[in-house]
């Protein structure tokens, strides 16, 4: 049985270094292209980008104690059971475009699929009364819920040595969060053959929007005039509704609030350049 208090899992090292190691390769491939060169180089304008990414997760929230009644029990028989959900990781999608109006500063405007999930945790901390408790417990506990979350942003980007084969970058954006999954609504099944839904928190609605802050930084590697790689790394700050305390019994709509979480995204994509400004010939 998964513990209800973990640790919020910190950022893949195995996705960073991977990030840092394929940057790295890139560049020591393409630098004697740039030292051979006697010109200035061109500079891309804009850009059209596809990415994959990684997506980090964390914990969400948790009651410690939330009172239950569960099916074929005597109506004056209360259970407790402390429940949590955490966001676990998954894998993501996403276009953007970016406009350099200067060789330093630009604006870009991104789609992205966020492949997230939740992961439920159940434990019960009375003493069971009736044994379709601790299936519907078990039932929670061994879930993963499918999920995911869609984030349109804005925002500005600064680079450096745009006339480089490698230019460094940060980039600073706001945005909106659409979710697919409601991260209040709770559930486990009574039985493994009539499959009947016993719910331990309720929502009125599976979709939410928030806002997004996000801040990354990355490199872009020309691999050949008019194509880019690129690997980036980022925080998305996202807000999620997360429970604020037990109901009264099971089945309603529990209390919330809105929670930001860093959600962390490692990406590698490719440009493609579709206008660029020309170099000088010395």
């Amino acid at each position: 049985m998964r513990s209800l208090r973990r640790a919020a899992e910190p950022p893949s090292r195995r996705a960073a270094l991977a990030v840092v190691a394929v940057v790295a390769v890139v560049a020591a491939l393409l630098a004697p292209r740039a030292a051979a060169a006697q010109a200035t180089r061109d500079q891309a304008r804009l850009i059209f980008t596809i990415f994959a990414s990684y997506n980090g997760g964390g914990d969400l929230w948790s009651v410690a104690e939330q009172p239950v009644r569960f099916p074929n029990f005597d109506p004056s028989e209360v259970d407790s059971v402390a429940v949590g959900r955490k966001v676990s990781s998954g894998l993501g999608l996403g276009v953007s475009a970016t406009y350099f109006p200067s060789p330093t500063i630009g604006y870009v405007g991104e789609v992205s699929l966020l492949g997230l999930g939740y992961e439920d945790d159940c434990a019960i901390v009375s003493p069971p009364t009736n044994e379709t408790g601790q299936f519907v417990c078990d039932d929670i506990d061994a879930s993963d819920r499918g999920a995911s979350m869609v984030l349109l942003s804005l925002g500005v980007v600064a680079r450096a040595m745009s006339q480089g084969v490698v230019s460094p970058y940060l980039r600073a954006g706001l945005g909106l969060a659409v979710g697919s999954q409601s991260s209040l609504r709770m559930y486990g099944q009574t039985d493994a053959t009539q499959g009947e839904i016993f719910l331990v928190y309720e929502d009125e609605s599976s979709t939410r929007v928030t806002p997004a802050f996000l801040l990354g930084g990355g490199v872009t590697a020309q691999i050949s005039p008019g194509v880019q790689l690129r690997a980036e790394a980022r925080d998305n700050y996202t807000g999620f509704a997360v429970v604020t305390g037990p109901t009264t019994t099971d089945g309603l709509v529990p209390s919330s609030k809105t929670e930001y979480k860093h959600v962390w995204t490692f990406s590698l994509g490719v440009d493609i350049v579709l206008e660029r400004k020309r170099g000088r010939r010395y």
